[in-house]
């Protein structure tokens, strides 16, 4: 199969590939590969644009340095995304757009952040 272009979709970013159609012609699979009204006359493969970095995880996830750094995720980050969603409106940002919304995000860690720094040296 060769590699035909990079489609976007609204489940995100695919490699499409193409069987050539004199291929498909001779394949005895044919007609478990094709349905009958398939226009193009070849198989068709859309594989994620993502798929090597998906593995590359899944394969880290056994690693003890990989638990340990979830475990720390947990007790650093997600308490401060509850916080954030919690005390700072995160669960919905009032105005438009990325850039607003950053903005909004830098804010409220920033008065997180200072929150945690007065706690600690006061």
């Amino acid at each position: 199969m060769r590699l035909r272009r990079l489609a976007r979709s609204a489940s995100g970013l695919f490699w499409e590939y193409q069987a050539d159609q004199r291929d498909c012609a001779l394949c005895p699979l044919r007609d478990k590969c094709l349905r009958e009204d398939d226009k193009r006359g070849a198989r068709k493969v859309s594989v994620s644009y993502f798929a090597a970095d998906r593995q590359r995880s899944l394969e880290r996830r056994r690693e003890p340095a990989y638990r340990e750094a979830l475990k720390l995720r947990q007790v650093w980050c997600e308490g401060s995304f509850s916080a954030q969603k919690r005390e700072h409106n995160l669960a919905r940002v009032l105005r438009r757009g990325l850039e607003a919304a950053e903005d909004h995000c830098l804010l409220s860690a920033t008065a997180l952040n200072l929150k945690r720094m007065i706690k600690h040296t006061g």
